[in-house]
């Protein structure tokens, strides 16, 4: 009995680095077909059945509200002390987004 449960986890676990070789792969593809879509300077892009909006997102303010907590409790500080302090704002960079819908 023991000797077929090894086979079965050892078949698993092929299975399973199987399928995250076709995932990575995948991954990839898309990756590359959205770099395209993104280079068509186009805001959107319709195919047979689906339709591509492209979006450039530009940089905007965030603030690391995990990092407020754990500096304030480890001050003794109530979160609301610390919030305004330069250090916990930060510039996301700016990016492009390629959403998919249905036609």
């Amino acid at each position: 009995m023991k000797a077929e449960s090894n086979v079965i986890l050892a078949a698993s676990v092929d299975m399973l680095a199987g399928i995250n070789a076709q995932i990575k792969a995948l991954e990839d593809k898309a990756k590359v077909l959205k770099e395209v879509l993104i280079a068509s300077n186009l805001p959107s892009v319709e195919g047979e059945a689906y339709k591509a909006a492209i979006k450039f997102v530009e940089p905007s303010p965030s603030i690391d509200y995990k990092a407020i907590v754990l500096d304030a409790m480890d001050k003794g500080l109530l979160a609301d002390k610390v919030v305004n302090s330069k250090k916990y704002q930060k510039v996301k960079a700016p990016y492009y987004s390629v959403s998919l819908y249905d036609l």
